[in-house]
């Protein structure tokens, strides 16, 4: 099998180092820069325009592609069990949904009421974009503290979500430069 996930983040010491991180902020979550290389994010890109996405656009809600049905195992395996060693508990994957932004594309607080599961769930954010964007952040928020995952190719953010903590994305703009935002959204109970 070949490893998606950076070799560097795998190991017991580094998985226990992690999951101290994870548990040791207000919000729990963690942040995973170069997750996975610039390859093969591109390969993830492909097989996703393969499969096809599917517009949405409710102006309350968002603006974006996605596809809900696009699934890549050895992707979900080697996620999950990375996720099940930094948490250091049992979890399984309940759903994953691929997204892409494009200019002016976003998604609300209302769009994420309904499209996330119901009662606490961890939730994998792995950005797939070809470049940075220098914007098009994915904001969480209980109410008393907010946590910003950059927009980054590679990166794998971490977020405990019970019910309390809300998500939207910022819209790519213009000086995006025509770049498509692409990321895949795991959830975990």
């Amino acid at each position: 099998m070949v490893l998606l996930i950076a070799p560097h983040l795998i190991g017991d010491g580094i998985s226990a180092a992690h999951g101290e991180i994870f548990r040791g902020v207000a919000m729990p979550s963690l942040l995973l820069p170069f997750a996975i290389d610039a390859d093969a994010c591109a390969a993830l890109r492909a097989r996703l325009a393969d499969a096809g996405t599917e517009p949405f656009w409710i102006a309350d809600r968002g603006r974006y592609r996605h596809n809900g049905d696009f699934r890549i195992d050895e992707l979900w395996t080697e996620l999950r069990a990375l996720a099940v060693a930094i948490v250091g508990a049992s979890l399984e994957v309940i759903g994953g949904r691929w997204q892409i932004f494009s200019h002016g594309d976003y998604a609300l607080v209302r769009d994420d009421a309904h499209t996330r599961p119901a009662g606490r769930h961890l939730e994998l954010l792995l950005d797939v974009s070809a470049a940075a964007s220098g914007e098009a952040e994915v904001m969480y928020s209980d109410g008393t503290s907010v946590l910003a995952v950059p927009q980054w190719p590679g990166m794998l953010a971490l977020i405990d979500r019970p019910p309390a903590v809300s998500r939207f994305e910022r819209p790519v703009t213009v000086r995006s430069n025509g770049l498509d935002v692409v990321r895949l959204r795991l959830s975990l109970v």
